[in-house]
């Protein structure tokens, strides 16, 4: 037993074989397996469940289990671990990471563990937003022994997975995550906490990278992210519920701001305007980089070189190699276009700004 680690991996569709946990799950020839799971079967448990589900597009949202973090009492059991993503998209195709697998276990070996489970990773038919779905759980013993005169089996549980992007400062800035709160969970409750085909919320799938052709190989991969998860195990229930009541009287004003401005949000989108004028800013100039590139690429195209109707086979000559040079050039003026348009989205999504429109091409 190693219940003071926390192994994880994410396997992609053809990796599925490789390990332990995920080997009956490795694609056969044949046609495609069905899509994501419904709902949880029904009597998942008695234990309260909250879910929370953050994609990269609104405003940033606050972790619960980041927050509860302050409150939690020293005798918590956390189990954390970080590992890497090679990348979300393929270079050119759909996800790289549709039909993939996490896999986590708090043993070096999966047979020895206590707590475990394969989350297999879906995409939406769009390829806007994606999801888990429970493939295996087990969790056959709490992360700490009993304390004298604790009720059996009484525990508060929180369990997260996390999307980060690289940055500069430690292992990135979070992109997406999706968590779940358990409380009063007692020992019959452990392995239903999770249920096999059970669907956990849609996150917004990250955009992809502007990567223009031939710049990366065959079968290479883009967009590099770091995946976390993190479980906590309180020694005594009810705690996770007093920590989020903790919480809820300390930040009572800014979670009312929030709500009015998610109300606003709704009702008006000219009232989701950024309280960042820097970023707004920002969001212009990508803009105007934007409808610069694009004047540029429509007037080259009304230059396009005319052959004379009376023209001999040298001026044919010269005006085809006139017009191969003016050709390879607009399209050297559209890539550049391309580009600072998905710049300028970006920017406006950033900005939460309603995008404006593609300039006609």
């Amino acid at each position: 037993m190693g219940y003071g680690i926390l192994r994880a991996k994410f396997l992609y569709r053809d990796q599925l074989g490789q390990h332990p946990l995920t080997r009956d799950l490795a694609p056969r020839a044949g046609p495609a397996g069905p899509g994501p799971m419904g709902a949880a079967p029904a009597g998942a448990g008695a234990a309260l469940a909250v879910d929370l589900a953050v994609g990269l597009v609104g405003k940033a949202a606050e972790s619960l289990i980041d927050a509860a973090a302050a409150y939690a009492h020293a005798d918590a059991a956390v189990l954390d671990v970080t590992v890497p993503l090679d990348g979300f998209y393929e270079a050119a195709g759909p996800a790289a990471v549709g039909g993939g697998c996490l896999v986590f276990h708090d043993a070096n070996d999966p047979a020895d563990a206590v707590l475990s489970g394969v989350l297999k990773l879906q995409m939406a038919g769009d390829g806007s937003a994606f999801c888990f779905e429970v493939v295996r759980w087990k969790y056959e013993g709490f992360l700490q022994p009993d304390k004298l005169l604790q009720k059996q089996g009484d525990r508060d549980v929180a369990f997260k997975i996390e999307f980060l992007t690289p940055g500069s400062e430690g292992l990135g800035a979070r992109a997406a995550f999706v968590e779940r709160l358990f409380t009063n969970v007692d020992a019959d409750e452990r392995s239903t906490l999770f249920r096999p085909g059970e669907q956990l919320p849609w996150i917004t799938a990250p955009r992809r990278p502007a990567v223009l052709a031939g710049e990366l190989p065959a079968g290479a991969r883009t967009m590099p992210l770091n995946v976390r998860i993190t479980m906590i195990e309180t020694p005594k229930p009810n705690q996770l519920g007093a920590m989020l009541l903790g919480i809820a009287k300390d930040k009572r004003s800014q979670i009312v701001d929030w709500a009015k401005d998610s109300a606003k949000g709704l009702l008006s989108p000219a009232a989701a305007a950024p309280a960042d004028p820097k970023v707004a800013d920002e969001a212009g100039t990508a803009y105007t980089a934007y409808a610069t590139a694009w004047e540029v690429w429509r007037a080259l195209g009304e230059a396009e070189p005319t052959l004379p109707a009376a023209a001999d086979a040298a001026a044919k000559a010269k005006h085809d190699s006139a017009h191969k040079a003016w050709q390879a050039q607009r399209e050297v003026k559209l890539r550049i276009q391309d580009s600072r348009r998905l710049l300028a989205r970006a920017a406006f999504e950033k900005a939460a700004l309603p995008w404006p429109g593609d300039l006609a091409t």
